[in-house]
């Protein structure tokens, strides 16, 4: 069965001649109504918006009505947009900004949907850090230079970044991870090349992976005296 597709919809501009004609339901979710106006769908918006805006049939769509009824109609689009991103995965309240902007949302209705959606639980920075932190260091070993650095690209504030790079790192010696990273390294390596060049090589990969400068140059002696014993 072929999906079924959204209908957009643009809030005509005002008209002194106008009046808002029907105020239904959707049918898919009552949690929305459809605002008419003369008898065209111009809305969408939430049902709990009707009293706020003192929306009503038979109302002239002035400019203050419209310009009204279009920020309602834009925050109930942005926070849809919002909960159908959710739904695809764990996002940080950045991270959600970034994309409904990137779908046409303004910014104070993208800040608007990350902030009641967080009120709501819906967002929760700290769990999306301990999540890609874990994911992180699963794939690879990884200093914790990395790990925050990689969290705070998305978004995640400083104490939350630390704070699951630390959980996700428990329990590792970042010697013990450094080392058999730069052995991995060193198997893929010419035997070729002068030990010199090796040594700086495997030094510089360790250190984009997060590793601090002393670890991983223990980590390269390590890794070549096995292959000198």
């Amino acid at each position: 069965m072929a999906r079924r597709q959204r209908t957009k919809l643009t809030v005509p501009p005002a008209d002194p001649d106008a009046r808002v004609t029907a105020i239904r339901v959707v049918r898919t979710d009552p949690r929305r109504v459809t605002v008419y106006v003369d008898k065209a769908p111009a809305a969408r918006i939430w049902a709990d918006d009707i009293h706020r805006l003192d929306l009503r049939e038979g109302a002239p769509w002035t400019e203050d009505l419209a310009e009204r009824v279009a920020d309602a109609h834009g925050a109930c689009e942005a926070i849809r947009g919002a909960l159908r991103m959710l739904a695809a995965r764990g996002r940080t309240r950045c991270e959600l900004v970034t994309r409904l902007r990137a779908k046409g949302h303004t910014e104070h209705h993208a800040r608007a949907a990350a902030d009641r959606l967080a009120d709501q639980g819906y967002i929760d920075d700290a769990a999306v850090a301990r999540h890609a932190a874990a994911s992180i260091v699963a794939r690879q070993p990884a200093g914790k230079r990395l790990v925050e650095a990689k969290l705070r690209a998305r978004g995640v504030c400083q104490s939350d970044a630390q704070a699951a790079a630390a959980e996700a790192l428990e329990g590792h010696d970042p010697k013990a991870d450094a080392t058999a990273l730069a052995r991995k390294h060193l198997r893929a390596m010419s035997p070729t090349l002068e030990r010199d060049v090796v040594r700086r090589r495997i030094v510089g990969r360790l250190a984009r992976r997060g590793f601090d400068t002393n670890v991983a140059l223990a980590a390269v002696d390590a890794a070549l005296a096995d292959v000198d014993a």
